[in-house]
Parts: structure tokens; sequence; C-alpha cells
């Protein structure tokens, strides 16, 4: 499980993504993308989450948007990636994100307690 503040900036790092085919040529190549699995919509997802590739075969799981534990406290993500192959070779990995509060928000909380 990833733990995300909410109200962090839109790009907050959530987990890195290693994914590795031992195949040559189109078959070697893959593509990767995230979705929702559960209770979380494949839109909920892409909306808030993005993956950006950092190298051959990494990747970068990011916030897409400021997340807000009241709307949301978890998302239930899939990364698929899927070779160039014929048929394609499908790969899911699932990930849960929690929401926490933001310390601000914790502090307030305890003050008016």
């Amino acid at each position: 499980m990833a733990l995300v503040p909410e109200s962090e900036a839109e790009g907050t790092f959530v987990a890195h993504v290693v994914v590795f085919d031992p195949d040559d040529a189109r078959n070697g190549r893959f593509d990767c993308t995230v979705s929702g699995t559960g209770d979380t919509s494949p839109a909920a997802a892409q909306n808030n989450f993005r993956l950006m590739s950092v190298g051959d075969g990494e990747y970068q799981l990011l916030t897409a948007a400021m997340l807000d534990r009241e709307r949301e406290e978890e998302y239930s993500l899939a990364v698929i990636c899927e070779d160039g192959g014929q048929p394609p070779l499908v790969s899911t990995a699932e990930l849960r994100v929690q929401v926490s509060q933001s310390a601000n928000q914790s502090e307030t909380q305890e003050l008016s307690s």
C-alpha cells in the first residue's frame, strides 16, 4: 500500500514500477496504463493518477490531480502492461493508495477537539 497526503501537488510520487520482457523486437516492447479496480472506477484512476516513463521498463506512478480525503480515502489501482506480441501478453499488478490527512489538518483537528 502507498500513502499519499491529501492536498499534495499534482505530480506527487506514489510508486516505482519496473517492467521486464525478455523478448526481442516488437514482442519485447510494451505499453502500460493505470486503471481502477474494485470500488475505484477506471475514470477515477485515470483522472487522479498517471504513469510517467523514466527509462527502459521503468515508470513512476504519480498523482494527476490533488487528492481529497473527504472525496476518496483509498484508491484501488491496477497497472496493466501489454506487450507487442501476437497475441499480446498482458500482466497486471494491483496497488492500493491510501489518502492521508495533511499535517496542517491533523493539527487543526487536535486543537479544536
